[in-house]
């Protein structure tokens, strides 16, 4: 946790110290030369290093307001206003870096997202590269520390990480489902979040068989007879890297299926940072995640579409979202520009953009599908929770049917489909001001 939320000048901002293992001089051109900065943000304004200049990134106009090199550097960009001071400190070198927000509501995720790239800026400085998408691995378990420090609500946030397609599931031959995803916390911490009744009721679907245990590197069992689970732990610096993969029968189920994972896996980010998030609050996101990654690997969602339409139909007086006009993203994915005040600007684009054979409304959509796809009893699944096999093609089976598990292999499948929208390297990206 690196990040303090104070007031400057009646305004809230957010306030950063690292200390890094550099001379003041190094770490200066990586926070002022566009070159550098290109190397550690998504964008960087070819600004002139002189006091009062103006720049231009996104459409926004820019200005710098402080310089005194090689010390500090302030700038203002809309209304956010920036500033980097630099202070020698042993061999290394203390700064300070603030962020003077224009809202309040999303500076949790906007805090875990300038902790992510603070750390590739780390990477940077001792001649390593860290990329966007492994940087921002532990932005979901960041974003709950933050939230609940700051007193925020956390829903904005956590629909806007749940858009982030690239620390989604990848969809492998087998079929499989797998995730690699970076911790903050040490494998022992994470394992107890795997392995204890209590941590696991708090985010895993149902009960886990285990057929192999091998605390705290790796964990193997099955699932309601659903394939093969497969959590595996190593160490990375102060934290860990968790592998989760998930050998299944019916590729058709991938996007359903998909998708409850995604929403499994974002309250065990909950967990992790010592906070909760309950079934209903993952599932509010549950619909755009299963239609991007449907859209992605290319498969029918009106299977899910289904499922989800009887879910939301079984449940007295709430209303079916209209994903178009009132869900918290404010209408916008952001995959592959990663800004994390939540405002769309100039890189903002309409979310359903793309969604293979899904236009109009999304009640419409699920009406559709629930007069085309055959679909279970209303309380057969639960959208947080990755439906049990199938025996057939489309007829759902209930979440406690036991079917046989299936035998696990030691080697992985190999060939993996890209995770869906992954991030492509644009000529210009704006992310917190730069």
């Amino acid at each position: 946790m690196t990040a303090d939320l104070q007031t400057i000048d009646g305004r809230l901002a957010l306030r950063f110290e690292r200390y890094l293992d550099h001379p003041v001089e190094r770490v200066w051109r990586a926070v002022s030369e566009p070159a550098e900065v290109r190397r550690w943000m998504p964008a960087a304004a070819d600004w002139t290093l002189t006091l009062g200049a103006e720049f231009e990134l996104g459409g926004q106009q820019g200005q710098i307001t402080e310089l005194d090199p090689p010390h500090l550097i302030g700038w203002t960009f809309g209304a956010d206003r920036f500033r980097f001071t630099l202070q020698a400190k042993g061999d290394g070198c203390a700064l300070v870096f603030t962020h003077v927000v224009s809202d309040a509501i999303p500076a949790a995720q906007t805090a875990a997202g300038w902790d992510c790239h603070l750390d590739r800026l780390d990477a940077q400085l001792a001649g390593q590269d860290l990329s966007q998408e492994r940087a921002h691995q532990p932005v979901g378990e960041r974003h709950e520390r933050y939230a609940a420090r700051f007193g925020l609500d956390p829903a904005p946030g956590r629909a806007f990480i749940a858009a982030l397609g690239f620390r989604g599931l990848s969809l492998c031959d087998g079929p499989a489902l797998r995730l690699e995803r970076r911790y903050d916390q040490p494998a022992e911490r994470v394992w107890r979040a795997l392995t204890e009744p209590g941590e696991l009721s708090r985010w895993f679907p149902g009960e886990f068989e285990v057929s192999h245990s091998d605390p705290p590197r790796l964990l193997i069992g099955g699932w309601h007879g659903d394939g093969t689970l497969r959590f595996e732990l190593r160490p990375d610096g102060e934290g860990c890297v968790l592998t989760f993969t998930h050998v299944f029968t019916d590729r058709d189920m991938a996007a359903l299926t998909g998708a409850g994972w995604d929403r499994c896996l974002a309250r065990l980010d909950a967990v992790l940072a010592g906070q909760t998030m309950t079934d209903e609050d993952s599932l509010a996101a549950w619909p755009q995640v299963h239609e991007r990654l449907a859209a992605a690997w290319g498969i029918d969602p009106g299977v899910g579409r289904a499922v989800y339409a009887e879910r939301t139909a079984s449940e007295s007086g709430k209303p079916l979202p209209d994903l178009e006009v009132n869900d918290s993203l404010g209408r916008f994915g952001l995959d592959a520009d990663i800004l994390h005040d939540g405002e769309p600007r100039a890189v903002a684009r309409p979310f359903h953009q793309g969604v293979d054979g899904f236009s109009g409304s999304f009640e419409d959509g699920l009406d559709a599908a629930v007069g085309e796809v055959p679909h279970p009893p209303a309380h057969a699944l639960a959208l947080g929770r990755p439906t049990a096999r199938v025996a057939e093609r489309h007829p759902l089976h209930e979440t406690r049917d036991q079917h046989p598990i299936a035998n696990h292999t030691n080697h992985l499948p190999r060939s993996c489909r890209a995770s869906p929208a992954e991030p492509t390297e644009p000529s210009l990206r704006r992310h917190h001001g730069r």
